[in-house]
């Protein structure tokens, strides 16, 4: 498939999605999010839920139970999503992300 053919699918198929969800999504990439357990806690509450929706519209896939797999071209699109974004956006982003960086420095990693 090519890579226009790909990113017009996955944008299709990510508009459709709620805007939670999107915003999950756009977050998960950027911070480059791949285990599940640390998405519930940067995500915050509403974690299964838009997981679920994730997964249900093959936007994400569980490994083992607790991988998370973006494909990288939607990786790729979800970045660029947020490159894009209105500054405010960004920074409501950003302060989720802030979520990740609390987490590893409270268990030790870098």
């Amino acid at each position: 498939m090519s890579h226009t053919l790909y990113e017009f699918l996955a944008g299709e198929l990510l508009a459709a999605a709620a805007e939670e969800t999107q915003n999950a999504l756009m977050l998960l990439a950027v911070a480059a999010i791949t285990d599940s357990g640390v998405a519930h806690s940067v995500l915050g509450t509403n974690a299964v839920a838009v997981l679920e929706d994730a997964v249900a519209r093959g936007l994400v896939a569980v490994t083992n139970h607790q991988s998370l797999m973006l494909h990288p071209l939607l990786r790729e699109l979800l970045i660029e999503s947020f490159k894009g974004a209105d500054p405010e956006k960004r920074a409501v982003q950003l302060v989720r992300a802030r979520r990740l960086f609390d987490l590893r420095r409270s268990d030790g990693s870098t």
